[in-house]
């Protein structure tokens, strides 16, 4: 039995498994969905920068998987890694800046009062803690998800270089390189 990362099938519901291509379709879809949610929202700068960018990688990966173009599934790897390391960077920023925020009220509301240590306290188990485990759910979604994209859209670039369509329910050692499976309909 091949391990998750090595099987054909990169999702699994019950007893009905997508084939790489239909993976990659839809994870696609997702960060273009994610992409235009955000920018329907609107917000500030950086709110609209990150929704134009997952939208744009998202369109790459969703067009790529569907013309099994394997110039725009590289981009939409590549991009994919490059956005969740810039998305690490911000959220550590986004904490620093927080918690010393956090830090500044927990010591202005304290002061002065006769408790002030369990003041301080029960602010840093309360609010400070839960900045810190919050972001870290954040981040590890975010590295989970681009883990997900990054395994599935690599093996479908695999199984294209090996002639394979994506729809063959293979993992990419499973294929006979350079034997045709399947005629590849030609991309206009």
């Amino acid at each position: 039995m091949s391990s998750p990362v090595e099987t054909g099938n990169c999702l699994k519901i019950g007893s009905t498994s997508l084939s790489l291509r239909t993976g990659a379709l839809i994870l696609g879809a997702g960060g273009l969905i994610y992409g235009l949610a955000l920018l329907i929202t609107g917000g500030d700068l950086i709110t609209l920068t990150v929704a134009v960018s997952f939208g744009v990688v998202g369109f790459c990966g969703m067009w790529g998987a569907h013309k099994s173009d394997t110039q725009l599934l590289k981009v939409f790897f590549y991009c994919t890694i490059i956005l969740c390391a810039i998305q690490a960077i911000v959220i550590t920023y986004w904490v620093v800046i927080n918690n010393a925020l956090m830090i500044a009220i927990r010591d202005q509301r304290c002061a002065g009062l006769r408790h002030e240590d369990e003041c301080k306290a029960w602010f840093t188990r309360t609010y400070i803690l839960g900045l810190w485990a919050g972001s870290l759910a954040v981040f590890l979604l975010t590295v989970g998800c681009a883990a997900w994209v990054v395994i599935t859209a690599g093996n479908l670039i695999k199984v294209l270089d090996n002639n394979g369509t994506g729809d063959e329910h293979k993992a990419p050692s499973e294929l006979d390189v350079g034997a045709p499976i399947m005629e590849k309909k030609p991309t206009k």
